[in-house]
């Protein structure tokens, strides 16, 4: 199993997920949880393999980034699923006070044998 979790305060972007891609069945959960105070976020994907697997590639430029559909301007507490392949996961918080919390946390199923 491939887990993942990173905290985001105030309005920024996570660190990078990248799941396997080979896992077969793909099967990635995701959490979202919001800390004290107020924030809007998005869960968010791309599909950019050539830019996102470059060793200098941070985050923030060479790529689309697509909204979750189901985590998609969220201010509470959500969860939701990647059943197809992506090459890269991040939180976005949109809008938040300096002391806003959203915590993403990811798993990701092991490949199943055959």
């Amino acid at each position: 199993m491939k887990t993942f979790q990173a905290t985001v305060t105030g309005t920024a972007n996570s660190p990078i997920f990248y799941p396997d891609l080979m896992a077969n069945p793909f099967q990635v959960s995701i959490a979202c949880v919001v800390g004290t105070a107020a924030a809007t976020f998005n869960v968010q994907h791309c599909f950019d393999y050539a830019t996102a697997y470059l060793p200098t590639w941070d985050g923030s430029t060479g790529v689309t980034w697509f909204n979750n559909t189901g985590i998609a301007n969220a201010t509470a507490n959500i969860s939701g699923n990647y059943a197809f392949p992506v090459v890269a996961v991040r939180l976005n918080v949109t809008s938040a006070v300096a002391t806003s919390t959203v915590t993403l946390y990811v798993t990701q199923a092991d490949t199943v044998p055959p």
